[in-house]
This record gives structure tokens, sequence and C-alpha cells, in this order.
């Protein structure tokens, strides 16, 4: 392999004599073994996005035991955007260890075992006019190679990595806030299967190791992969996976039965639309690269039988980077056993490069391997033993071909094995006549989002702008102002740009209340040291009260607590009628996301058997323990300190409300 070296940075040959179209440059680098910054040189051209991806090896070969992550690094509205993930599963163990660890702060995260001791991570903080800064927090005397994915030139006008929930309803789900209209989208997801804490932890270890890498352009092009290695109360290895053409989200559950299938629907003015064929069980957490401007093209392809050239053909237009991602089995649209990934990429014929690992199914002991490469675009290995793996299949990148790009096979396997790509490449052609449309950002401020988001937005003249009004709790989207000119509350809301430039405006209102509970029923309501009944001729609002009356023996407490998902988010305080038999006996309410995150706020002001509309400042508890998130309220709980007597409580109407 012929490339440029700068100490320990090797690059692929970019060619820099133009800035325009798209600019693509494929390397490696070896990290740094000490925090702080580390300048990557060599690239080219200032990068727009940024892939990573890395085995934890400090030399070009095959080793046992599996660790491999991938990451993104954008800079989006003068904000540097890094996601990452990693897993890890260890080798040559009676009882399986596998871990995944994930960020929203680091685009590379490095673990020295599957227990997910944290070795290295690092955040991308600049792009230079010839490479990228990265600055790790976290380091360790381990030389790992990094490989890297650059794109930029002045075709590519829009880049930014984000973050999302795949919700658990079915149908369509809009995906907002990226900014612009995608050309390119890029998914990546690592998990617990269960993932039952929320919000989702990052920067953590987690028990399996669950990866998945999903890339679409629209509805025809697409595709992802979907690995799963378990290790929890199990003595032999449980790994399988899946891939596909047609999806570009999915997910396997423990049993490896299908928990949520999902197609690239659209791309959107502001963001995309997924179609949650099969939605998941649990909201699932997912990180987004989105690309603006340039040509893309998404297909498959199988692999050569026997060793030789291979021409893919069905890109439409000479690429200037191809990426390929394969488990290395033939197509199926179910799961097969093994977790197994080999990806690779190409600017030029000079430079490739790619990663491949593998955790056999049902080995006992663990019997798992990985390598990174940079003299082929794939390489994949078969195990014959617990201790090799045997070279199965190689492919080097030959040349870029006016519809596709060529490889050559120098190993084949006799069956062929399922390859997805994407390509990417200059723009078609210029655009024509455009016109300004300015977004204004909302009043209020915290009012709610518009789709596209606050900021300029150049479209075809004579075409048709969308946009839509979500408000934030506590708000109703109220009308837009289009010029300084209302009209109406259509949501969404299009027109007609014409041949001039344009400023639209979203308006929202303060809803003064929401009534979080009537108490007319005793449905959500569960008493502690209590017994719960409805007063149907002593109340305040609706048709009855709750009366808390204390249970036989008479204890020093007496609880009720209302539980269901409450959002109190953009509310500054609770409004409760209340009565007490004894005004002398403290009353409490506890606020709570969990049992571990709550406040506690002492109610005053009360009078023996006469009704009291309290308020309830939600920012000054009593005291607090934890981090409350007012979004997601689980339980509300009414504690009265009737210190062994009888004493009873009454409770109407709660609401959420502004004063």
């Amino acid at each position: 392999m012929n490339v440029a070296k700068t100490g320990s940075i090797s690059v692929g040959t970019v060619e820099t004599s133009s800035p325009a179209g798209v600019l693509v440059a494929s390397g490696t680098f070896t990290k740094s073994t000490s925090t702080g910054n580390q300048t990557i040189n060599g690239v080219g051209f200032q990068p727009k996005a940024l892939l990573f991806f890395w085995t934890r090896q400090t030399s070009f070969d095959w080793i046992q035991n599996m660790s491999f992550g991938m990451g993104f690094a954008t800079n989006y509205g003068g904000q540097y955007q890094n996601y990452g993930h990693t897993i890890a599963s260890d080798d040559n163990l009676d009882t399986p260890e596998a871990g995944t660890r994930r960020s929203q702060t680091y685009s590379i995260i490095i673990v020295t075992n599957a227990n997910m001791s944290l070795g290295a991570q690092a955040r991308v903080v600049e792009f230079t006019s010839t490479g990228f800064i990265i600055n790790w927090q976290t380091n360790e005397n381990h030389q790992d190679i990094i490989h890297y994915y650059a794109l930029g030139g002045s075709d590519i006008t829009h880049a930014r990595a984000g973050f999302f929930e795949v919700t658990t309803s079915g149908g369509n789900q809009s995906v907002t806030g990226v900014g612009f209209q995608p050309d390119f989208l890029m998914l990546m997801w690592s998990m617990q299967y269960y993932e039952v804490l929320y919000p989702y932890p990052f920067d953590v270890g987690l028990n399996q190791a669950i990866l998945g890498i999903g890339f679409g352009k629209n509805s025809g092009q697409q595709g992802a992969v979907y690995n799963y290695v378990r290790e929890s109360g199990i003595t032999r290895a449980l790994t399988f996976g899946i891939q596909r053409n047609d999806l570009i989200f999915m997910t396997l559950n423990i049993s490896r039965f299908t928990d949520s299938l999902a197609s690239l629907a659209s791309m959107d003015v502001g963001g995309f639309t997924l179609n949650k064929l099969d939605p998941p069980a649990r909201n699932k957490p997912c990180m987004y690269l989105a690309l603006k401007g340039g040509q893309y093209a998404v297909g498959d392809f199988n692999s050569r039988t026997t060793m030789g050239i291979q021409d893919v053909t069905s890109v439409g237009f000479q690429p200037k980077g191809v990426f390929l991602a394969t488990r290395t089995k033939p197509n199926s649209t179910g799961y097969t056993n093994t977790a197994e990934l080999a990806i690779g990429l190409a600017n030029s014929s000079s430079f490739m490069g790619g990663t491949w690992y593998e955790d056999v199914h049902y080995a006992d002991p663990t019997n798992n391997a990985m390598q990174t490469y940079n003299a082929s675009i794939l390489n994949w290995r078969n195990p014959t033993n617990s201790t090799n793996f045997n070279s199965a299949a190689s492919a080097n990148f030959v040349q870029f071909l006016s519809n596709g790009f060529q490889l050559n096979w120098t190993k084949a396997e006799s069956t062929p094995k399922h390859i997805l790509y994407f390509a990417i490449g200059d723009g078609a052609q210029e655009p024509g006549i455009m016109v300004n449309v300015t977004v204004n950002a909302v009043s209020p401020a915290d009012g709610g989002s518009t789709n596209p988001f606050a900021g300029l937005y150049q479209v075809s003249e004579n075409s048709f702008f969308q946009i839509s009004a979500t408000p934030a709790s506590g708000y109703v989207f109220d009308h837009w102002e289009l010029e300084g000119a209302n009209v109406g509350s259509a949501n969404p809301y299009s027109f007609n740009v014409g041949t001039s430039s344009h400023s639209i405006g979203a308006f929202f209102t303060l809803i003064p209340a929401v009534q979080v509970d009537s108490c007319d029923s005793l449905t959500n309501w569960i008493p502690t040291w209590a017994t719960l009944s409805i007063d149907n001729t002593d109340f305040k609002e609706g048709t009855g009260a709750i009366v808390v009356t204390p249970a036989s023996p008479l204890r020093w407490y007496s609880y009720a607590r209302l539980q269901k998902p409450m959002d109190f988010s953009g509310f500054s305080a609770l409004q409760i009628w209340i009565k007490v038999s004894d005004a002398t006996k403290p009353v409490q309410l506890m606020v709570a996301t969990d049992w571990s995150n709550y406040n506690m706020y002492t109610i005053t002001g009360l009078t023996s058997n006469a009704w009291t509309h309290v308020t309830v400042n939600l920012s000054t508890p009593t005291s607090r323990t934890g981090v409350i998130n007012f979004s997601s309220i689980r339980f509300i709980s009414f504690s009265y300190q009737i210190r062994g007597t009888a004493a009873t409580l009454r409770i109407d109407d709660i609401q959420v409300v502004n004063v």
C-alpha cells in the first residue's frame, strides 16, 4: 500500500486542486497515549463530517477477543456534535462476558474488556483546513489504530449528528430537529435489550453487546445490519444477528424473535420519517448522521464465489467514496446464529481499510476474534477451532467506475455472501433559482418548536414551503405570522414562495392549567397504611373527592399515591384542594420520577375541617433526592402524619398551573 506518513498517521491520497464537489478521504491514525489534544493532519481538506471505527488493536492483524466501536462527528450551528458506541466480548471464558457503552459526548470510545472498563475516550473539537483535532478526555498506554472516513467539499452543504428514540407506537414516526432535509442518513444503535433505565444511560457500561448500523437514501434504497451477544445468566455464548436490504433499523429480542422493524419512509424538511412496520416493545435510543448535498446510492450485491474482478454497477453515478458492510452470510430476511460484522471503505485504490469481528454462537468456552486491516476493503475469517480463525474471503478495491466500483477478490468462499454498500459522489447538477425563507425563533422562546427549526432555508422559486409547529408542555400553538401578518393556525402550514424572500414564525400561548386528576374515582390511586374511598357529598370539583382514612391498627402515617405517567414540564406549580380533620398534623407531597429521584414539599396553611386551595411551587421543594425529571413524573404521593390518630385527609382536583 502506498501511503503518505506523518508521525503515526497514515492517510490515503487525496486530490486537493479543486475544493468543488464532494471530497472524500479515508485513513488511519494511531491514537496518542496521553490526555489532551491530538492533531490529525494530511486529510487534504477541511472535513464537514467524520466517521470513526476501530478495534482495540495496535497492529494490522487478527487477534482473539472482540472489541469494536463506531462514532460520528460533525459541526452544525457552530457546535461540534460527537456520538459513539462500542461493544466488547471476551474470549475463552466459561461464563460469557459481553457489554456495550455509548455516548452523546465522545465519538471514540475504547474499552479494555467486556466488563466495559474504560480505556480511552475522545471527541472532535476542531475541523482544521487539513484535518481535525480530537481531545482525549481519558487515555491509556495502548496505541490503538483508529480508522476514519472524512467527508467535505462544497457540494456537502449540511452535516449533523444527533439522537432520537424509536418509539413504541406503530406506523410513521417523524424525526425532527435535524435542521435541513437530508439526502443521506446513517443510523447506529447499541443498547441493553431491556433498556429498563430512563432516561437512557450514556457513558456507562451496560450488559449485552448489541449493535446495529443502518443507512438509507430513500424508501427504495436502504439497508441495515444488527448483531446480538448475550452474556447474562448463561454458560454458553448466545450470539446471532440479521441483515436486511429493505430496512434501516431493526432489533431482535433475547429469544431471537423480531422486536422492531423500521424502514426509511421519507426525507423531510427539517428531518426524516421512519415507517415502523413492527414497533419496539420499549423505546429504543438511536444516533444518526444526516448529510445534505452530493449524490448518494445505497444498494447491495453478492460476493463472488471465485477469485477475480467484480464490477458493482448499480450505483448510477461515478462515486468518490464507498462504504461496505456485511455479516458474511447469504442473503436472508431472517436471523442467523453467530454475531459477525465486516466493514470497509475506500476513496481510491491507494487506500482502503476496514475491520472485522466474529463471536461464535453457543461456544463453550467463548470463542471470538477481531481484525483491523489496511490492505483490503473487506476481509473476514472462519473459526477452525477454539484458538484459530482462518482467512475465508478478502477483496481489494480497484477503481471507481462511471456507474459504480470495482473489487478484486483475492480469496473467495464458495457460497455468495450478502454485502450492503453506500456510495457518495459529486452533486448531479447545479440548483435552479433559489429564494430564501427565514424561519423565525418561536414566541415565546420556550413555547415550543417548529419543523424545520429556526434558521435560513433556500428553496426553489415557485415551490411550496411547509412548516409545522409542536407546542412545549404547558403551551398550545396559536398562529403563524408570515411577513408579520397573522395567517391562521393551520398546522402544518404551507405556502408558495413565488420569487421573493419570506419570513415566517410560530406563536404559542401558555396554558393556565391542566388537570392531573379529578379525584372522582380511585383509578391509579394506591393506599399505604390507609384505605381510600370516594366522598360524593363533600367535594370541590366534579363528582367527588378522595378520602384517605387510616387503616387499623393505626400507624404514624397514612399515604395515598397517584401512580401514572405525568408531564409537569412547562408548569410552575401544582394546585390541589385539601381538607384535613386535624390541621396540627403535617401533610407532605412527594413528586417523583422514581424512588431514587424525587422532591418533597411541605403543605402549609391548612385549617381543620375546611377545604383549602393549596398552591405548591414546584421549583422550591423542602428537600430533594437525586434529580427529578419533570417531563417524566411517574407518581405523586401524599403523606399525612396522623401520629396514631384517626385523622382523615381529603384530596380533590389536582392541577398543574402556571402562576
